[in-house]
């Protein structure tokens, strides 16, 4: 979780998590967009959270992960991992 939000640290995730309201950056609104479209395709996608999870979690030969399970792709940490994956599921779930 702190990677996909851009490298956070331990302590600002967890202020994150504990405060009603905290002002966040441009870059970490623009990732929790590409996070919860990337969400919203796999719930369309998938009849339950539980194999919408799954599937975030299995490895793919596809481009671009070449291998690697999408969770694994996103937390190399780039917004261009971030769009690249929202257009991935985006387009499966249109296909």
């Amino acid at each position: 979780m702190m990677q996909l939000l851009g490298g956070v640290s331990r302590s600002t995730l967890a202020k994150y998590e504990t405060l009603p309201h905290v002002t966040l950056s441009q870059d970490t609104l623009e990732r929790i967009s590409y996070i919860l479209g990337i969400y919203e395709s796999l719930r369309v996608m998938y009849s339950t959270a539980e194999r919408a999870n799954r599937r975030v979690r299995l490895e793919t030969s596809e481009p671009p992960f070449l291998g690697a399970s999408a969770l694994d792709f996103m937390a190399q940490g780039s917004m261009k991992h971030l769009m690249e994956t929202r257009r991935y599921f985006d387009a499966k779930r249109a296909g």
